[in-house]
């Protein structure tokens, strides 16, 4: 009878690490699929800007700016956004 008892325990314990391990495999692929879209768009980004004639299409959310920085011009589009915010 102890006998079933311990084994009774023992799987209980195997079924409750399995559902944990199943639920952080569900979050391991979601964390690397949001990491992977993250690095993707971030990429797309970083195309886009590269080129100062492509970043002129470029839609920019209202809290950002382009800043370009030449030998001659420091330029911001759009101008006159501000460069900061004070977070006091």
């Amino acid at each position: 009878m102890a006998a079933l008892a311990w084994l009774a325990s023992r799987t209980i314990e195997q079924d409750a690490a399995l559902a944990r391990q199943r639920v952080q495999d569900r979050l391991d692929g979601t964390a690397s699929r949001i990491a992977l879209e993250l690095a993707r768009r971030l990429d797309e980004a970083a195309h886009a800007l590269a080129d100062p004639a492509a970043a002129a299409g470029v839609s920019l959310p209202a809290d950002s700016a382009i800043v370009s920085v030449t030998r001659d011009a420091v330029t911001e589009r759009p101008a006159g956004r501000p460069n900061w915010v004070d977070a006091a």
